[in-house]
């Protein structure tokens, strides 16, 4: 795990994994078997060929992708967490700090809960270090959290949209990234215009804004089913049953469309990011024109003056023909030139 300046990684030691985790953390068939179902959704679906999860803790991700036949990797502050990781990936997990360059190039990098136990200058090194070694980067970093010690920089989806935005990487709306977490999200590169971001992000805003509109018809109909109709006694449990059913379903998509709208917020922040770096290329371009313009009328000024310059000579050229001086010196020179022809 990642840490601010002045904590140190024996801070991050057996009896924080035991106690900060609500529940230990552990090799255990619940945490290998979760990060087993990870290492599936991003073989099938992202199907890199080399990956780095920075955080990696005991490296339950970097030994599972490597099981599936991908070549991993995994770097963790802590001494102890990479004591602990699996034999299989000794070699490949390694003690390192986030906010150093990770020195070559991969397919995907995962970041999952780390960057919310870094200070926030650090936090924003150890993303242009992601970005420098990859196109795509899942991130998973909790943004209501607050009661862990080491939660230092706590923040919402957008706020890490907007600094991941700035290295040329947005969130990849179409790619469905809860399977990690309610708030994970891929971040891809792209180097696409304003427009096209904005194209994006607003038909993923039209969506959430629809179906936020659908289950709020819903839970007024529900309401009404409840305030209208009469309750159905307590001896008649599966009437009961459908409505825990119909309110687990309600709390399912309340929950869902919580997400959309997080990631909508996270959406527009990119936007307006992304829109804030175009008009600094404007304004640079604009700058490029005036010097431009400037330049052609000094241009223009010489050419004239120039012209001005060669109208003159010309005229004093003609009045030197007119003059009888050149008459009389063209005549003589015409007589130098008959009598050397005479002369052989």
């Amino acid at each position: 795990m990642q840490t601010q300046e002045h904590e140190t990684p024996s801070e991050y030691g057996a009896a924080y994994y035991t106690n900060y985790f609500g529940g230990r953390y552990e090799r255990s068939s619940e945490w290998l078997n979760f990060f087993g179902g990870v290492a599936d959704r991003i073989v099938t679906s992202l199907r890199p060929q080399s990956t780095m999860d920075v955080g990696c803790a005991y490296g339950f991700l970097v030994e599972a992708l490597a099981k599936r036949g991908v070549n991993a990797a995994g770097i963790d502050f802590s001494d102890y967490a990479i004591s602990q990781v699996h034999e299989s990936v000794t070699e490949t997990c390694s003690v390192r700090s986030a906010t150093e360059p990770l020195g070559t190039t991969y397919d995907l990098i995962t970041c999952i809960e780390v960057l919310e136990h870094i200070s926030a200058p650090d936090a924003q090194l150890a993303i242009a270090n992601m970005a420098q070694a990859t196109d795509q980067i899942l991130l998973s970093s909790t943004p209501q959290d607050f009661e862990e010690p080491t939660h230092i920089n706590v923040q919402p989806v957008e706020y890490w949209a907007q600094l991941f935005a700035e290295q040329g990487f947005f969130r990849d709306l179409n790619f469905d990234a809860t399977f990690l977490t309610p708030w994970a999200v891929l971040f891809r590169r792209e180097d696409t215009s304003l427009p096209r971001v904005v194209v994006g992000y607003e038909r993923e805003l039209f969506r959430t804004r629809l179906e936020r509109t659908e289950l709020r018809k819903e839970t007024k109909r529900l309401w009404a089913l409840l305030e209208d109709g009469p309750l159905a006694p307590v001896d008649e449990p599966t009437d009961i049953a459908v409505l825990r059913s119909e309110r687990d379903e309600l709390l399912s998509q309340i929950e869902a469309v919580t997400q959309d709208l997080w990631s909508a917020r996270d959406a527009i922040q990119g936007a307006i990011a992304a829109k804030g770096s175009a008009k600094g290329h404007l304004a640079l371009s604009q700058m490029e024109v005036s010097s431009l313009r400037a330049e052609h009328e000094e241009w223009e000024k010489t050419i004239y003056v120039v012209h001005e310059e060669l109208h003159a000579a010309k005229e004093e050229l003609k009045r030197i023909k007119s003059s009888r001086a050149w008459q009389l010196s063209q005549g003589a020179t015409l007589a130098a030139k008959g009598k050397r022809k005479l002369l052989g």
